[in-house]
C-alpha cells in the first residue's frame, strides 16, 4: 500500500507542531486511511507519527487533525492540553471525537460560555451517556447537544437540548418560551413575542441573556421588543432569522443603528446592515427575471438563474494567507469583492434559486486540482449544487448536478448545467473518491451489494439517507421506518432496511438532458427577453453557441488529464449538442406556455 502525504497536495491542510496557542477547533482523530482512494494502490493521510498534528482550514472554523497511533502513545498528555484549549474556545459550536469524550474535556467544554452546540462523536457511533450529560447538564450556555443516540436512563429527561439522528429522537433545538426563565441562550417565533413579554416580566432582572435568537414570522411587535430588551439587556445578541421571502427593510432599516442585532446567512451570522446591503444586490440582480417569470416554464427559469450565477464573475480565490476562505464564498462577501470559488457560484446559485422557488442542495465532490501558479497538482474538494427539476414542457422530472464554476468560463457553455450522476461519474471517474451518490448508479442488487461488502464505501451509504430525506421525506419513510421495532433505522442494521435501499437505487433513473432542450429552452429566454430582435440574428447568435461549445478550453476544469482523456471525457459533453439543428428548433419553437 502506497500513501500520499495529503498536506503536499491539499492548500487547505498545514502541519503543526504542538496543541498550543490553538483556538476555534474542531479536534477529529484521524488513521491513516481516514480519506481513501479510489485507485487501490494508495491512501491518502493528513498525519503520521512523526507528525501527529495538522490543522485544516474550513470556511467557519479549523479541524484540527491528531494521529491515531500518537494519540494511543500520548492519551492524558493530549487530553489535558485539549481541555485547557477547550476552556477559552470562541467557537459558537463545537464537534468532538468520541475519544476525546472524558470527564476533564467535557468539564472544560460545560465551564465555556461560548459553546453554544455540541456534536459528539465525529464519524462515530457514539452514545451520549448519563455521566457525561450530567456534566453538561451545568452548562448555562449550550442548546444543543447532537449524537447518534441518547443513554436510555437520559430518554425521559425530555431535555429539550438533546438531539439524535437515530432512533430515540428526543427533543428539538429550539427552546419553548417556558424555558426563557431559566436560560440565558435561547430560540423564539417572532409570532410568540406578547408571550415572551410576558414571561420576561416574571424573570429576574440581575438574570443574563446572552443571546436571542429570533425566527421572524411577523413583524408585529418586533421593533418595539427588540428595543427594549436592548435597553434591559444593554449586552445582548440578537440573531434574526429570516428567509428571502419575509425579509422586510422597511421594518428593519431602524435597526441599524444597534451593534448587536445580526441576521443569520447559512451558519454564519452577519450584521443587519450587511443583509439588507445583501438584499438588496440579489434583488437587482433579479430583476431581469422577475420581469418575465410568469412567462417561463421552470426549466427557463433555472436557465436564467444558472446565466446569471455562472457569469456573475471570473473565478479567483481570496489570497490564501488572509486566511479567510468566507471571502470567496459567503454570499454577502462574493457580491461585494472581486473573490469567488466554486462554493461561492453554489451559495450565489442556491441564494437566487430559492427566490424564485426552485430547490436546491449544496454537494461536494473530491478530485485532483491543478494549481496554475505553483504549476501543480493537489488534492481538494469541489462545491457542485443539486438541483430539482420537474417540467412537462421539456419532459424533465428529477435530480440533477449544476456546476457554475466549471462553465464560468465562456458565456456560451452549458455542459454542466443539470447533469445526472451517471453523467458526474463518467466525467471524473477514476479520479474521486467514492461517495453516497455513485449508489443511484447501481445497476442490480447484486451490484449494490457487491459494494457495501468495503465497510469504507458502506459508510457512505449511510449519507444517502439525509440526501434522499432532504428532497423526498415520505421515501425516506418508507425505506428507513421499521413499524415492528418502531424507530428509524439510520444506522443500516436491517436487512429490510438495506433491501429497501437497494431496490431505491436500482430502480433510481435520471434522463439525460440534451442539448436539443437546453439550446430550444435558451432560444426561448432570449426571445423573451430581447422581442425586438431580429429572428436572423437569433439564429446566428445561438448557432456560434453551438459551435463554442465543441471547441471548449479547458481553463477552469480542475481535473488533470492526458490530450488522449480529455478528448474521452470532453467528447461525451459535445455528444449533447452534436446533432441540434438551431434554425429547426427556433422555426418550430412552441410558444413559451
Amino acid at each position: 500500500m502506497n500513501y500520499i502525504d495529503i498536506t503536499k497536495y491539499n492548500k487547505d491542510v498545514i502541519k503543526i507542531d504542538s496543541l498550543d496557542n490553538l483556538d476555534s477547533v474542531t479536534s477529529i482523530l484521524t488513521k491513516d486511511e481516514f480519506i481513501s482512494s479510489n485507485n487501490p494502490n494508495y491512501t491518502y493521510y493528513y498525519t503520521t507519527k512523526e507528525y501527529p498534528f495538522t490543522l485544516e482550514k474550513q470556511i467557519y472554523g479549523k479541524t484540527l487533525h491528531i494521529n491515531y497511533e500518537y494519540y494511543l502513545e500520548h492519551e492524558d498528555e493530549i487530553n489535558l492540553k485539549l481541555a485547557n484549549l477547550l476552556k477559552n474556545n470562541k467557537t459558537n459550536g463545537l464537534s468532538l471525537s468520541s475519544y476525546f469524550i472524558d470527564n476533564s474535556i467535557i468539564e472544560a467544554i460545560s465551564s465555556n460560555n461560548n459553546i453554544l452546540s455540541l456534536n459528539l462523536g465525529v464519524k462515530e457511533n457514539y452514545i451520549l451517556e448519563k455521566d457525561v450529560y450530567d456534566i453538561l447538564s451545568k452548562s448555562k450556555s449550550i442548546k444543543q447537544i447532537n449524537t447518534v443516540n441518547v443513554d436510555n436512563d437520559l430518554q425521559t429527561s425530555c431535555d429539550k437540548r438533546l438531539t439524535s439522528r437515530m432512533n430515540t429522537r428526543v427533543g428539538n433545538t429550539s427552546l419553548t418560551v417556558e424555558t426563557i426563565l431559566t436560560s440565558s441562550i435561547f430560540t423564539i417565533n417572532s409570532r410568540d413575542i406578547k408571550d415572551v413579554i410576558q414571561v420576561l416580566k416574571d424573570r429576574d432582572k440581575y438574570q443574563n441573556i446572552y443571546i436571542l435568537e429570533i425566527e421572524v414570522t411577523s413583524y408585529d411587535y418586533l421593533e418595539a421588543f427588540i428595543k427594549s430588551l436592548i435597553a434591559f439587556y444593554p449586552k445582548i445578541r440578537i440573531v434574526l432569522d429570516i428567509n428571502s421571502k419575509n425579509f422586510r427593510e422597511d421594518k428593519l432599516s431602524s435597526l441599524i443603528s444597534y451593534n448587536n442585532i445580526f441576521v443569520k446567512e447559512e451558519s454564519n451570522q452577519i450584521s443587519l446592515e450587511k443583509a439588507i446591503k445583501k438584499e438588496k444586490a440579489l434583488n437587482k440582480m433579479l430583476e431581469p427575471v422577475m420581469k418575465i417569470k410568469d412567462r417561463l416554464s421552470p426549466f427557463e427559469l433555472y436557465i436564467m438563474i444558472f446565466q446569471i450565477t455562472k457569469e456573475f464573475k471570473e473565478y479567483k480565490d481570496y489570497p490564501y494567507d488572509n486566511e479567510d476562505p468566507a471571502k470567496s464564498r459567503v454570499v454577502s462577501e462574493i457580491l461585494f469583492n472581486e473573490y469567488i470559488v466554486c462554493a461561492g457560484y453554489v451559495n450565489l446559485l442556491r441564494e437566487l434559486c430559492d427566490r424564485v422557488g426552485i430547490e436546491t442542495r449544496y454537494m461536494i465532490v473530491s478530485s485532483i486540482i491543478y494549481d496554475k501558479d505553483k504549476k501543480e497538482n493537489y488534492v481538494g474538494y469541489h462545491a457542485r449544487a443539486l438541483v430539482k427539476i420537474k417540467d412537462e414542457k421539456y419532459d424533465i422530472d428529477g435530480i440533477y448536478v449544476s456546476d457554475a464554476t466549471w462553465d464560468n468560463t465562456d458565456g456560451s457553455k452549458y455542459n454542466h448545467l443539470l447533469m445526472t450522476f451517471d453523467e458526474v461519474n463518467r466525467e471524473l471517474s477514476p479520479e474521486i473518491n467514492f461517495n453516497c451518490y455513485d449508489f443511484l448508479n447501481v445497476k442490480s442488487k447484486k451490484e449494490f451489494y457487491q459494494l457495501i461488502s468495503n465497510p469504507t464505501i458502506r459508510e457512505e451509504l449511510k449519507k444517502l439517507g439525509s440526501i434522499i430525506e432532504k428532497f423526498d421525506s415520505n421515501t425516506v419513510e418508507s425505506i428507513y421506518f421499521l413499524p415492528q421495532e418502531n424507530y428509524y433505522d439510520y444506522d443500516l442494521e436491517n436487512s429490510l432496511t438495506l433491501d429497501r435501499l437497494a431496490d431505491y437505487c436500482v430502480n433510481f433513473k435520471q434522463e439525460p438532458i440534451s442539448g436539443e432542450k437546453i439550446i430550444k429552452a435558451l432560444i426561448t429566454v432570449y426571445k423573451l427577453k430581447y422581442p425586438l430582435t431580429s429572428d436572423e440574428i437569433i439564429i446566428k447568435c445561438f448557432k456560434s453557441i453551438k459551435d463554442k461549445l465543441s471547441k471548449r478550453e479547458d481553463m477552469l476544469h480542475p481535473t488533470i488529464v492526458t490530450e488522449t482523456d480529455k478528448e474521452k471525457i470532453f467528447d461525451f459533453y459535445d455528444n449533447k449538442f452534436k446533432d441540434v439543428d438551431v434554425e429547426d428548433i427556433f422555426n418550430n419553437r412552441k410558444n413559451t406556455r
